[in-house]
């Protein structure tokens, strides 16, 4: 199990470390590596999809809310069409 995997895993069970900037540094980069194709959500092996659950996890805690609000990044936010006359 690598480090980032644990630490993921570790947040998992205690919610309380996504409090921490270590912690939320280490969910944004697998979403980073996600959104590059660096990490995937699942994989093949031996002919068969598995999921890897640490990965979904980091998804699942990316969205938890912080800071006393909800936590919606850029790719959730209502699209803004640009003023016609700028077409």
């Amino acid at each position: 199990m690598s480090t980032i995997q644990q630490q993921i895993e570790q947040a998992w069970e205690d919610r309380s470390l996504l409090e921490t900037e270590t912690t939320r540094k280490i969910i944004e980069s697998v979403i980073d590596r996600l959104d590059r194709g660096a990490a995937l959500r699942r994989t093949l092996a031996d002919g068969t999809w598995q999921v890897n659950e640490w990965v979904k996890k980091a998804v699942i805690l990316y969205f938890h809310p912080q800071d006393g609000g909800d936590r919606l990044p850029a790719v959730c936010l209502p699209r803004q069409d640009p003023p016609q006359d700028q077409l």
